[in-house]
């Protein structure tokens, strides 16, 4: 809640669904114009192992900066 209090306080649009659903998260990251992504680490996993998916809906020209938290991201092998 801190980030998105922080990004409120800012002026940000604030893009925020009630549950994860794959392809439209990454519709909404072109759609809204998102520029800064803040991901739990199993929704990026989720990206990278799908790469075929991700690029169909991209690219991603506004995104600049992806954050991650709340627990450890694994490497992608």
């Amino acid at each position: 809640s801190m980030v998105m209090n922080a990004a409120l306080f800012a002026g940000s649009k604030i893009v925020v669904f009630p549950s994860f659903n794959f392809h439209q998260t990454l519709r909404a990251l072109n759609e809204y114009r998102v520029t800064r992504a803040h991901l739990a680490p199993p929704i990026l996993v989720a990206f990278a192992k799908h790469p075929h998916v991700v690029e169909k809906f991209g690219p991603f020209p506004y995104l600049t900066d992806l954050f991650s938290g709340g627990g450890p991201l694994d490497a992608i092998a």
